[in-house]
């Protein structure tokens, strides 16, 4: 389970990003990735630039600001 893993690991890491990439698409979903501490949300198929740029922007703000809010591309 992701949500649960993503949970896990932002408990133990709280300063290490993490990006959900699912194919659930919905609303809710995103929600709760976010909720489970994502920090970014990317629904498949998933194009390489955007890839790029959230996780180009999710580092600067883990860099300039560790404890950011989340990032809901």
């Amino acid at each position: 389970d992701g949500l649960a893993t993503t949970r896990q690991l932002v408990a133990r890491f709280p300063a290490m990003p993490v990006v959900a990439l699912t194919a659930r698409a919905t609303t809710r979903d995103r929600q709760q990735a976010l909720d489970a501490g994502c920090r970014a949300f990317l629904a498949k198929p998933i194009m390489p630039e955007r890839l790029l740029a959230t996780l180009s922007t999710v580092l600067e703000t883990t860099i300039s600001e560790p404890a950011s809010l989340a990032i809901a591309a």
